[in-house]
């Protein structure tokens, strides 16, 4: 695309806005995968975009496929206390935030689903915008009560599922956009070849890092093997993720190759004659929007409600099998009969997941409107609200709003320091 028809379609000047995302990464992908997707979504719409990652801790592979730039913030057990932060850790990473953010100079922060405190704390200081990716949890109501302390920090709530699917409180429905699901596109070296191999399983638990994930693998494996002694000509690849650690419990048995990360994760997903992976958010949007036959084994998380995105998913896919138990034997009988289905290999994809290109219009519009309100003030919302002392009968204010107080100063001036 060229700049001067770039020009015709963005609302903004052509210059090179700059967003922040931070996604927490210490366990699996989710959380990068997602901010990845939207990010090159932001980049395809606007070649000319700054798109640092800020991350705490964990691999990078995933963002060094998709060329997109990262920094680290301070991390280690040296800074931390119980779940959180020390006193001193969260000073520390406070200040090296300020010194990111004063050096990348981001007109808007995208967090997700748990935002980290201290960069949260000095993007407030330093007036910087902020959005939150929150996606469906086991519990939404506990999960927005959570965020209640810091929720008018946000000025935008990005909801990567269709209205409906999350339960979102009536307070933030005014700065909330669902956009459905958020995957990264497939593209076209993900279509259905049968190309390589059509009698191959792929075996995947997405990032690898949480807890017990060899014991899915395990699981995984001994149905393969047992498969194997019947059709010694399948195949099977077990992607570990790039932040598996479990080695020493790993049981690799005869015809597994193992590899800790694929680039070219979809190619070899949409290649496979079987997908067996675990319930995360990202892996199931995949799975469904490159329509390959998948036998899904979730998992028990703290946060997230993997059984019930498998049932769901189960419903809507026709080739979306869903296995709850862990016996061995069980699911080697559900490989065979899911091996056993015809299947037309001239389908390119499924169902095509845009969720991600609408939330990059989401930002770049909201940083369009910033910058035209810096040059031109926009009028706010509060000028017709009832200046009251009260701050329990204010309901839900935006930063950039006049304070109900009455006093003329920005909220995020005044009383939402």
């Amino acid at each position: 695309m060229s700049m001067k028809s770039l020009a015709k379609e963005a609302p903004f000047p052509v210059r090179s806005p700059t967003i922040m995302f931070h996604p927490p990464n210490g366990y699996g992908l989710g959380h990068v995968n997602r901010l990845a997707a939207i990010a090159l979504a932001v980049r395809k719409r606007h070649p000319a975009a700054a798109l640092p990652f800020v991350l705490r801790d964990g691999n990078h592979s995933l963002l060094e496929t998709a060329s997109l730039p990262y920094v680290y913030l301070p991390h280690g057990p040296q800074l931390l206390e119980g779940q959180g932060y020390s006193a001193w850790g969260a000073s520390v990473v406070f200040e090296a935030s300020r010194t990111l953010i004063q050096g990348l100079g981001p007109e808007l922060i995208l967090f997700d689903t748990l935002p980290c405190r201290p960069l949260m704390d000095a993007a407030a200081k330093m007036n910087v915008p902020m959005a939150l990716c929150a996606r469906k949890t086991k519990d939404d109501q506990a999960y927005f009560d959570s965020i209640l302390p810091h929720e008018t920090l946000f000025d935008l709530l990005i909801i990567p599922h269709e209205p409906g699917e999350v339960d979102v409180p009536a307070r933030l429905l005014s700065r909330t956009r669902f956009v459905g699901n958020v995957v990264r596109p497939a593209g076209a070296t993900a279509e259905h070849t049968g190309l390589s191999s059509p009698r191959r399983l792929v075996i995947t638990g997405g990032g690898g890092g949480y807890p017990k994930t060899a014991d899915f693998y395990n699981l995984a494996i001994e149905g393969y093997a047992k498969c194997r002694r019947k059709d010694p000509q399948l195949a099977c690849t077990l992607v570990t993720g790039p932040l598996f650690r479990e080695w020493g419990a790993l049981q690799v048995a005869e015809g597994v190759r193992v590899i800790p990360f694929e680039p070219q994760l979809q190619r070899l997903l949409a290649s496979a004659a079987l997908v067996v992976c675990q319930g995360g958010y990202n892996t199931v949007a995949e799975i469904k929007q490159l329509d390959v036959p998948c036998i899904c084994v979730p998992a028990v998380r703290t946060l997230d409600e993997q059984f019930a995105r498998a049932r769901e998913a189960a419903k809507s896919a026709a080739r979306f099998r869903v296995y709850e138990g862990n016996d061995p034997g069980v699911l080697a009988d559900l490989v065979e009969s899911c091996l056993a289905s015809p299947r037309s290999w001239s389908r390119k994809s499924g169902s095509v997941a845009d969720g991600a290109d609408r939330a990059a219009a989401v930002l770049l519009d909201y940083v369009a409107h910033g910058r035209r309100s810096a040059r031109q003030p926009a009028e706010s919302t509060t000028n017709e609200r009832e200046a009251s002392p009260d701050p329990q009968s204010w309901g839900m204010v935006r930063r950039n709003e006049l304070c109900p107080c009455g006093s003329g100063k920005r909220y995020k001036h005044c009383h939402g320091r």
